[in-house]
Formats: structure tokens, sequence, C-alpha cells
């Protein structure tokens, strides 16, 4: 796979993320709005609300798993794309480099090892 497919398989990969940033945003305002709405009609009853904000943390959460596995972020958000991409591009390339190696059958030929006698250790 050459380094474009890289590139793009890796964009692909921070878009994903970068989508999931954006959706937790929108859920978090829709709660805000939702929230000021219960409050200015005097509501006594939340079951709505809760149900409502429920339905789109479980979305929310079922979009971090599909984004980012269940390992964490693991990274500040500053400049973030860039240095995902970056760090996904080399995760690929590192993988594509590891298939071309077992590809090659000269470096899948053993070495032999020279004979040492006990008097060599110590």
């Amino acid at each position: 796979m050459n380094n474009d497919k890289l590139l793009k398989r890796a964009k692909k990969h921070v878009k994903k993320k970068k989508d999931f940033f954006t959706h937790a945003a929108v859920m978090v305002v829709t709660s805000l709005f939702l929230c000021l709405i219960a409050i200015a009609q005097n509501h006594t009853d939340f079951t709505w609300l809760m149900i409502a904000t429920g339905a789109m943390a479980l979305s929310v959460a079922l979009h971090y798993i599909g984004s980012f596995g269940l390992g964490g972020l693991g990274k500040g958000l500053e400049d973030w794309e860039a240095d995902e991409l970056e760090t996904e591009y080399l995760r690929l390339k590192e993988i594509e480099d590891r298939k071309k190696l077992l590809l090659d059958e000269k470096e899948l030929q053993l070495r032999q090892l020279e004979n040492r006698s006990k008097d060599d250790f110590v």
C-alpha cells in the first residue's frame, strides 16, 4: 500500500474521531437547552428530560467506542487533529512496512549461530 492510501486511511480515522467530539458537543448544548425549557415551564416531572438526555448520552457513548475503542483518549486536545493524523499515518505505515518485511524471503532466513564452548560463559 502506498503512502497516499495510508494518508487517506489515516484522514478517515481522524475524521471519525473528530465527528465524535462534534456529536458530544451537540449533545451537551441540546441537553442544556432542554433543561432551560423544563425550568422555564416550571415542570415538576423531569422524566422526559432524563429519558431524552439518557438516550443522547447512550448514543455518544456508543459513538465514543466506535471512534476510540475502549482504551481512552490519552492525548490533549491542543493541535489534536494534526497530532492524531500523524500518529495514525505512522501506525499504518509501520503495519505496511511489517507486511513488506514478512514477504521478503531474505529476511525470513535464519542465521546460523556460532558454536560456543562452556568456557566462553562465566
